[in-house]
C-alpha cells in the first residue's frame, strides 16, 4: 500500500522494516494524521488567502524562488557560443527563474525555502511546494 511519508513527503511503498525508500526515515503508518502535503504550484497562480503553511489567516508572503538551469544539453551549447562570441551572449545564463509569492501568516513568512521547497517539474513549470492540508484543499 501507498502511504505519504511524514519526512519528506513522497508517496512510497514501504520497506520490510517500515522505513521509506526515499529518506530511510521510519514511519508509523498508525501514527498522527499528516499535516502537510505536497502540491503543485505554478507562477502567476492564485492561491487561497491562508497561510500555506498553518492555514491561519494570510498577512503577507513568503518567496519560493528556483533558479534552474536549462538541460544541460542546451547549457553546454550556450556555454561554448559565450566563449567564441562573448558581445552576442552576455547576460544570457541559460538559467530560468521561478518565483511564486506563497500567502502566509506573520508566523510563518519569515520561514527559510528550503523548509517548503521541494523542486520544480521543468516540462510543466510547476513547482513541488509542501503546504498545510488545509491550504491544499483550498486550492481546489
Amino acid at each position: 500500500m501507498l502511504v505519504q511519508c511524514p519526512h519528506c513527503f513522497n508517496r512510497v511503498l514501504l520497506r520490510n522494516d517500515e522505513t521509506c525508500p526515499s529518506c530511510q526515515q521510519p514511519v508509523d503508518v498508525n501514527g498522527p494524521e499528516i499535516v502537510h502535503k505536497i502540491v503543485q504550484i505554478r507562477e502567476g497562480m492564485k492561491l487561497p488567502r491562508v497561510c500555506f503553511h498553518c492555514a491561519a489567516e494570510a498577512t503577507g508572503h513568503a518567496m519560493a524562488k528556483l533558479v534552474a538551469e536549462r538541460e544541460e544539453a542546451d547549457f553546454a551549447l550556450r556555454f561554448i557560443l559565450a566563449r567564441l562570441l562573448p558581445s552576442v551572449f552576455r547576460g544570457t545564463s541559460g538559467a530560468k527563474v521561478i518565483r511564486v509569492d506563497m500567502p502566509a501568516c506573520r508566523a510563518c513568512e519569515d520561514k527559510p525555502q528550503s523548509a517548503f521547497l521541494r523542486g520544480w517539474d521543468p516540462r510543466s513549470g510547476f513547482l513541488r511546494v509542501v503546504v498545510h492540508r488545509d491550504f491544499a484543499a483550498a486550492m481546489k
